[in-house]
């Protein structure tokens, strides 16, 4: 039941709804943990960052899948080690991983760029990964040319 109020407070919203996806990042039920970090991924809530970044810890793999989308969202560049981590992990959750390397496109930088060429080795990563390094290097040039 939790779940599907999560599910509907996502989509119709509320007075304060950001706090309650916070509220419910420590639910004991790992699909309502995952839904409030995506809905607070998609509210773009960047006062949850922290509490969602410590998630990445989380032992469910759709929690983490869910995590991984939302601190993209948000952008919270210090995740992106944290993401690569996870992305370069062997006994990862593909899904997970491929969540992790579509969010460093979102908040990583350049920095993360050798370690993700490492990763289009594995062919379950190949694409996103070369999404991921395509969009990285976008930004990088546009913010080296102003834009």
């Amino acid at each position: 039941v939790r779940y599907y109020i999560i599910q509907a407070i996502s989509e119709i919203g509320g007075v304060d709804e950001t706090e309650f996806f916070i509220s419910a990042l420590s639910d004991s039920y790992s699909y309502v943990r995952a839904e409030a970090a995506h809905s607070l991924g998609k509210l773009k809530a960047k006062s949850a960052q922290v509490l969602l970044y410590e998630l990445l810890d989380d032992e469910d793999s759709v929690v983490k899948e869910e995590t991984c989308f939302a601190l993209g969202e948000i952008g919270f560049r210090y995740a992106a080690e944290k993401m690569l981590e996870i992305a370069k992990n062997k006994k990862e959750d593909i899904k997970v991983k491929i969540s992790a390397v579509n969010a460093l496109k979102k908040c990583a930088g350049s920095e993360v760029l050798s370690e993700l060429n490492k990763l289009k080795k594995n062919r379950s990563l190949q694409s996103s990964v070369e999404k991921a390094i395509f969009f990285i290097n976008q930004k990088a040039f546009f913010i080296n040319k102003g834009v």
